[in-house]
């Protein structure tokens, strides 16, 4: 639960994405996005009092080096959000 004391015009919290992880959206519209490990593990997203949405972005893991990955961002619609992430193994 992230949450935010004051006022506040715009708040975004970011999740970047290793670039071996692929981003499987489930249903960006009610905050559900899902993740799949090199392995085959699973990761759920669920976001609530927020919306979430996918952006291009880069990791860099050394001196001159940049990889394209995914960021997933989630824009603070309230002044708390919460963000359940659950994880299941491979069938």
């Amino acid at each position: 639960t992230d949450r935010i004391d004051g006022k506040f015009i715009k708040a975004e919290a970011r999740f970047h994405i290793h670039p071996d992880v692929t981003v499987d959206t489930c249903n960006l519209d009610r905050g559900q996005v899902e993740l799949t490990l090199p392995q085959g593990e699973k990761i759920e997203f669920f976001v609530e009092g927020g919306k979430v949405r996918m952006e291009s972005a880069s990791w860099h893991p050394g001196f001159g080096i940049s990889l394209s990955n995914q960021c997933l961002v989630v824009t603070f619609k309230q002044a708390e959000v919460k963000i359940s992430i659950s994880w299941r193994q491979k069938a």
